[in-house]
């Protein structure tokens, strides 16, 4: 499924939090989505390309790719179900806005 075709509509909810990275970012963002399981609510990852989805996060790409110097960015979504009272399209953005810090964002719609 296309991601224009995901989000068709504005999001009813977003839930954001900054996370300390203590660990490599590769190992946290398993966690992160290992931890999806253990929830209260049912989640299932629509993706089936998981990993390779967390080894581009792991590489980032360049923000400026004319420039050999220029930052490398770090981010991933992933198309999630979330079955609240009943089963909701949902958004999972994780970004890397510091060396020791990141962006969570759920968007639920």
């Amino acid at each position: 499924m296309e991601w224009s075709q995901w989000l068709q509509g504005g999001s009813f909810l977003v839930i954001s939090f900054l996370l300390e990275l203590k660990e490599e970012k590769k190992k946290t963002i398993q966690d992160i989505i290992n931890k999806l399981s253990k929830v209260t609510n049912k989640v299932e990852i629509v993706d089936k390309n998981v990993y390779e989805i967390i080894d581009f996060f792991d590489r980032g790409y360049p923000y400026d790719e004319e420039d050999p110097k220029s930052t490398n960015l770090h981010s991933l979504r992933l198309r999630l179900y979330v079955f609240l009272s009943r089963k909701r399209k949902a958004t999972l953005q994780i970004e890397m806005v510091s060396s020791n810090a990141l962006m969570v964002d759920f968007w639920f719609y």
